[in-house]
């Protein structure tokens, strides 16, 4: 029996920024009996990451729905570094959330965009909507998937004010096309969708008196995406916003099941559900039973009820947000240069701080071509948490015949 090392990581240091930087210098493998031949170094595989944000006219409002529209919320970001008091409406607050503001290390798309190896940098992008006052468009990818683009990102948020509808299925759509060009085997792939309210604008839409009435005296039943977007359940007559203001809930969670179907069927991108704001609070309302069947849709979702990620101020989005890095930034998965044989042909071996070496069982990590992926969820969080001062080795022997 003849070995080939394919892979030997080390975390560097506590940092976010190096908590996940497996390249390494070559460290002998526990089995060091075992012949040693053509070392072919691997790394750690970085996941793609499209940013879906909602910047439609109610994030001009407050997040606990007091105050009704605060129009300081279009205001310029020049004093964004204390100059200028900061709001209470739902943009600046995500925005704040998402850039960290003054202090891009402290922003999740910063934090994100740290976490990974120098080699293989996480890939970020950004897609915003509405567009308009009433149903634009989203206004296209404005930051496309790619390497380094933190700083693009968050420039291109301090840049926009909050308007226009809800076209979330429209937005959801863009994403998933731009990641056409960046996706690869073993490579993961999200979708993080902030959004505080419930998607509309859909000109294709078909109401009736089960997905979106009025009440009898002609108010909002609470059904609708936006007023006048219902049909009266007693006349059947549209109103106003026909059909655009109508609720288009099953759109949005098809669109989002059909992408997170993995290949060929969809595309094996996941979706994070974020709901920003007090309306979301509740569990009786069409918008909190629309995102979480989106959650649930998006294969991202959360454990208990709801299946979304509830935010209902500026504290419970940047933690929600923080969960999700979290989860995204702690994906073990291991390119190597080649292919192992098999399955059973791998030996993964586990090095704590204290030089004392574990082999993991088989139901531990999985194999598909090139990527070894470590399944447990305990020995993930143990190479995550590793540093220099005590460092986690990780090292994966290919045996041939």
């Amino acid at each position: 029996m003849k070995s080939s090392r394919l892979l030997i990581a080390a975390a560097a240091s506590l940092s976010l920024v190096a908590c996940q930087r497996y390249e390494a210098d070559a460290v002998i493998p526990a089995a060091a009996q075992v012949t040693v031949k053509t070392p072919q170094v691997g790394h750690q595989l970085s996941p793609n990451v499209m940013l879906v944000v909602d910047r439609s006219g109610s994030m001009d409002r407050a997040a606990d729905g007091n105050g009704g529209d605060i129009s300081a919320c279009q205001r310029s970001w020049d004093g964004r570094d204390g100059g200028v008091q900061r709001t209470a409406c739902k943009w600046d607050q995500l925005v704040a959330a998402m850039t960290g503001d003054a202090d891009p290390t402290t922003g999740f798309v910063g934090q994100l965009s740290d976490r990974a190896g120098q080699n293989d940098p996480i890939r970020l992008g950004l897609v915003t909507f509405g567009a308009d006052a009433a149903c634009g468009a989203p206004m296209g990818t404005q930051v496309d998937i790619a390497a380094n683009t933190a700083a693009a990102i968050n420039q291109a948020l301090f840049a926009i004010p909050p308007q226009g509808g809800t076209p979330t299925v429209a937005a959801m759509k863009l994403a998933a096309g731009a990641f056409s060009g960046v996706s690869e085997d073993g490579r993961s792939n999200f979708i993080v969708l902030v959004t505080d309210g419930a998607p509309d604008c859909n000109g294709d839409f078909v109401p009736d008196n089960q997905n979106n009435q009025c009440l009898t005296d002609g108010t909002q039943s609470g059904e609708c995406a936006s007023p006048g977007g219902c049909i009266d359940r007693l006349s059947g007559a549209h109103e106003a916003q026909f059909p655009l203001g109508c609720l288009d809930e099953d759109n949005l969670v098809n669109e989002v099941a059909q992408i997170a179907e993995p290949a060929p069927a969809g595309q094996g991108i996941k979706t994070f559900v974020i709901g920003f704001g007090s309306d979301l609070s509740g569990g009786s309302s069409r918008a909190y039973e629309t995102l979480d069947r989106t959650a649930v849709a998006g294969g991202e979702a959360q454990a208990g009820e709801p299946s979304f990620y509830q935010a209902g101020s500026q504290t419970d989005l940047q933690a929600a947000l923080d969960a999700i890095l979290q989860i995204i930034s702690s994906d073990c998965k291991y390119q190597v240069d080649k292919a192992p044989p098999s399955a059973s042909a791998v030996e993964v071996v586990v090095t704590d701080a204290s030089g004392t070496a574990t082999v993991l069982a088989p139901s531990q990590y999985s194999v598909s071509g090139n990527t070894v992926s470590i399944d447990d969820a305990n020995v993930c969080s143990e190479l995550n948490a590793s540093t220099t001062a005590s460092p986690v080795t990780l090292t994966i022997n290919s045996l041939a015949e």
